[in-house]
């Protein structure tokens, strides 16, 4: 498990999940861009919470590895959700121009 620093606020978190949610605070800082992600983590206490992070530029946040004796929280679906935006910034889907429906000559000049 990881404890992850946002803010003033720190979860234990699977390492996955940490690695992942840094790896997408890179790419999002690389791209200049912002997302909002929801993951599922632990409080200081152990108890499981749904938080929506916000990914960005100027995201701060840190993640150390912490011996604990709680189940890493379940963030299957959290992760191929983060992976799948993730995927569409690095490699996006080919794009071909649709069909024109119009032509210039089918306006009157």
């Amino acid at each position: 498990m990881k404890l992850i620093n946002y803010g003033d606020i720190d979860w234990l978190i699977g390492d996955e999940a940490a690695d992942l949610l840094l790896e997408y605070s890179i790419l999002m800082a690389r791209e200049g861009h912002a997302d909002a992600v929801e993951i599922a983590v632990l409080s200081s206490e152990g108890t499981e919470q749904m938080v929506t992070v916000l990914i960005g530029p100027a995201t701060m946040m840190t993640a150390r590895a912490l011996e604990t004796e709680f189940m890493e929280p379940g963030n299957a679906v959290h992760l191929e959700a983060i992976r799948e935006r993730m995927s569409a910034i690095t490699s996006p889907p080919n794009v071909l121009p649709a069909e024109p429906s119009e032509t210039i000559s089918d306006y009157e000049i």
